[in-house]
């Protein structure tokens, strides 16, 4: 069998199929091409694809028909649908009861089709290794989450080119909420601020762009999940955002501690703590059910979360945070420190920046952030107090400060 990551694409349109011929060849993907869903069922039950690309409309079996099919006989293959009906019943089902996990329209862009094949093949391959039961569990549910709107009309105003920062602050003065959540960070001590910064513009050059692209993200998701977290018993949305915050600004003390001249270091640090839980919300809004049995299931038995979580669905919030980071194509040191936060992992990628990451979220719920009643998770390796230079003396001044922060913020 080849090693190569295996793509199945249907269409009765013989001219489409000889289009994404010729535009897979440069590929190294082993792709394969079927003119109706009979033809796709028996290759598939020869050698199963990773991912299947299918027309959502065809006449001798549809498309909706074929991605339930190939989602009873092989849970993990990711689903795709190509289409240009965007607005036939079929599409509306699929995309209500989770047969297809993406749609792409007709006529595509190249770059931009090979682009999200490309990103659904990582995750596949990621899941694989994880575990089986990671990937058949992601694969069960509808579409992935998209990126939140206003986190995408800010990431638009950034380029290799040049940054847009009035059309950056036009788009966020529009939410009276994220404004505020940037004018206090604007003014924080943690960012070195001593002037007054009293408009958004001024609040986008004092943080910089990355940490404002990130702070809109977190915004953005701690208010979609609000209402769903309502009825998760033990998950309170404004416990949770306290320990975000906590853990970030934490995370960007302890970097500067070591590294007191490398500013962009200590913005990466505090981007890290702020979203190292976003497998939370995932699980909140989308497998609340699990997530609920999870959190009872710690709670009784005095266990960590993530112990809990790997017994209920054979993964845990880290891994399933970093997999939604990777589908948002967030930075890789991001991806790195929110699958690590439990765990201490050699990395390549930002190992101090990670370290950060891991020690924060112990010390933000030894200062009484947790981000979930009853969090009984923490354990730390001691390597890494030696790696801040960490004494009861330097403990307690990360607590005061963080203990100030947090008293400050409008939650």
């Amino acid at each position: 069998m080849s090693d190569r990551s295996k793509i199945l694409f249907v269409d009765e349109d013989i001219a489409v199929l000889n289009a994404l011929q010729s535009l897979m060849r440069d590929e190294d993907w082993e792709c394969r091409f079927a003119d109706n869903g009979s033809e796709a069922l028996a290759l598939m039950a020869q050698e199963p694809a990773e991912l299947i690309v299918s027309a959502a409309v065809m006449t001798e079996m549809d498309g909706i028909n074929l991605l339930t099919d190939i989602r009873r006989l092989h849970p993990s293959t990711i689903r795709i649908f190509l289409t240009d009906h965007f607005h036939h019943d079929a599409v509306v089902r699929a995309l209500a009861e989770g047969h297809t996990q993406q749609i792409i329209q007709k006529p595509w862009i190249d770059l931009e089709l090979k682009e999200i094949l490309r990103s659904a093949l990582r995750q596949a391959t990621y899941q694989r290794k994880q575990s089986p039961e990671l990937q058949e569990l992601i694969n069960s549910l509808p579409l992935l989450p998209t990126l939140p709107e206003t986190y995408g009309q800010v990431r638009a105003c950034i380029s290799d080119d040049e940054i847009d920062i009035e059309r950056m602050a036009e788009a966020i003065s529009q939410d009276v909420s994220l404004s505020t959540t940037l004018l206090h960070w604007g003014n924080s001590a943690l960012f070195g601020q001593r002037f007054l910064v009293d408009t958004i513009k001024k609040a986008i050059i004092v943080l910089g762009t990355d940490i404002v692209e990130n702070l809109v993200l977190s915004e953005a998701a701690f208010r979609a999940v609000k209402t769903n977290t309502r009825n998760i018993s033990g998950l309170d949305i404004n416990l949770f955002k306290e320990h975000s915050i906590a853990t970030a600004t934490i995370a960007r003390l302890l970097i500067k501690f070591i590294h007191s001249n490398n500013v962009a270091m200590q913005d990466r640090a505090f981007i890290a703590g702020l979203l190292h839980d976003m497998g939370k919300l995932f699980l909140a809004n989308y497998l609340p059910e699990q997530f609920q049995r999870a959190i009872d299931l710690a709670s009784q038995n005095q266990i960590s979360l993530s112990a809990a979580e790997q017994s209920i669905y054979q993964t845990d919030h880290a891994q399933l945070g970093a997999m939604l980071a990777e589908w948002w194509s967030l930075p890789p040191f991001l991806v790195e420190a929110i699958r690590s936060h439990h765990q201490a992992r050699t990395t390549p990628v930002e190992a101090e920046v990670n370290a950060a990451t891991y020690v924060a979220n112990y010390l933000a719920c030894q200062f009484s952030f947790a981000s979930h009643i009853g969090q009984h998770d923490m354990e730390i390796d001691p390597g890494y107090l030696e790696l801040f230079h960490l004494n009861e003396e330097t403990i307690d001044v990360l607590k005061s400060k963080t203990l100030s922060i947090i008293s400050a913020l409008p939650i």
